[in-house]
């Protein structure tokens, strides 16, 4: 719609803002419920935000595309802040620079991986619906406007080709919600393996028990605390 980028970070920053409320929020929880419950319901919010953009058209407004990334925001924020503080309660104090590392590593490691899986999805499924709308535009500008919506609109303004432009912006909404269905179907099923495989208050995940030391739950430790060997 021609905004600027400084005027549609600005748009963005409520979702910014929402995340660390949402953490607040989330450690206050966990007084009353298990992490378990913590963490599944941030997922499951993020899950439902994800699939509400996903409702998302053309003419939608701001306010259509602010609540749902306000929901997202939220569950990002209600399982962040838990996991983390499990991640770096359950070791010893010699080994938190470690357990910090991890989870820093194990973060950065997933958002890459989410925004590559996102992005090459978006790609490809744009790249074969605008198909048809460029099959008589030069190779070049075909190849430029195939893989990126920026450039079809580049060169449909300067062909004043309309039709080219509506194409270019149908085939690419078409390809976010089928990314955001993608993404949404993987956290909702993080979100049922962390239901029966995380820990409960005593340490206990509702499946995958064990009796020994390395496996067993950590409230069954000789010390409650993680054993790496």
């Amino acid at each position: 719609r021609g905004l600027n980028t400084t005027l549609v970070h600005g748009l963005l920053a409520p979702g910014d803002v929402q995340v660390p409320v949402a953490d607040v929020v989330a450690v206050l929880a966990q007084v009353l419920v298990v992490l378990r419950v913590v963490v599944v319901g941030g997922l499951t919010m993020m899950a439902a935000g994800l699939l509400s953009l996903r409702m998302l058209e053309l003419q939608s407004s701001y306010w259509e595309f602010a609540w749902p990334l306000l929901i997202v925001s939220s569950g990002v924020g209600f399982f962040t802040a838990p996991t983390t503080s499990a991640i770096m309660t359950s070791v010893p104090d010699d080994k938190q620079g470690v357990a910090s590392a991890v989870n820093d590593a194990t973060r950065e490691m997933g958002a890459a991986l989410g925004v590559a899986l996102a992005g090459s999805m978006l790609a490809s499924h744009y790249s074969r619906e605008v198909g048809p709308a460029l099959s008589m535009l030069p190779p070049q500008a075909r190849n430029g406007a195939a893989g990126s919506l920026g450039e079809a609109l580049a060169v449909a303004d300067r062909m004043g080709a309309q039709a080219l432009a509506d194409a270019a912006k149908t085939a690419f909404l078409h390809a976010m919600q089928h990314s955001l269905t993608v993404l949404a179907v993987i956290t909702a099923a993080a979100g049922v393996v962390i239901a029966f495989f995380a820990p409960g208050r005593d340490g206990r995940p509702l499946f995958g028990q064990s009796a020994d030391e390395l496996c067993g739950a950590v409230a069954d430790h000789d010390d409650a605390r993680v054993r790496t060997s």
